[in-house]
């Protein structure tokens, strides 16, 4: 509850304490803004194929694609993240979270090698971030759009909570209205302010 303490945190800090804590199993590091990629891609690399349920990272404003595909390459049970107003985050980040499963190679490693029957490569279908996640927090991400939603929804089937507020690319169905019937709602908005003036012709 320091803000001024927030500016301080950088790479060196989150390296020594995802090493030295390595079985964390939720992480908030919100309002961190001297964070980069490789901060977050050090998190995911340690914690993510351990106890990692939990990753806050709103306010991280430096943060970019890169730290959500580490999240996703190595995250095995993630199930809540956070990433309110990182607005250099695009599609090719949702789209991710939508898709990423756990390779074979990382089921092995991470000990699932079957799952009620299922061969290694088969269990890994199951398991990954695109499997996991239930909570994400994308207000406020500008640069998302209908094309990383749809991505999302197909494939990231525990999905539960979802927070699109401030995503001003997201213009698709809100309501079962496609994206062009906006158009004609405004137009008929105008067309009831214009009815109510009175029009004068000289």
């Amino acid at each position: 509850m320091l803000p001024h303490r927030w500016e301080t945190v950088h790479f060196g800090h989150i390296q020594g304490l995802v090493q030295g804590c390595s079985y964390l199993s939720s992480l908030d590091l919100s309002d961190c803004r001297l964070l980069r990629d490789n901060a977050v891609q050090s998190v995911a690399e340690v914690l993510g194929p351990r106890n990692l349920r939990s990753l806050v990272l709103s306010r991280c404003t430096k943060i970019t694609d890169v730290a959500v595909l580490s999240i996703c390459a190595h995250s095995v049970g993630l199930e809540n993240l956070e990433l309110s107003g990182c607005d250099r985050l695009s599609d090719i980040s949702i789209l991710e979270l939508g898709s990423a499963v756990l390779p074979p190679r990382q089921a092995k490693l991470s000990g699932i090698t079957e799952l009620e029957g299922s061969t290694g490569a088969e269990a890994s279908q199951f398991r990954g971030t695109s499997q996991t996640i239930r909570s994400l927090d994308l207000s406020r991400c500008t640069r998302i759009t209908d094309t990383g939603i749809r991505g999302l929804r197909q494939g990231a089937v525990q999905l539960t909570s979802l927070n699109l507020e401030g995503c001003y690319g997201v213009l698709g169905s809100v309501n079962d209205l496609e994206a062009n019937e906006w158009e004609d709602l405004e137009d008929e908005d105008e067309v009831d302010l214009d009815s109510d003036l009175d029009v004068v012709s000289y």
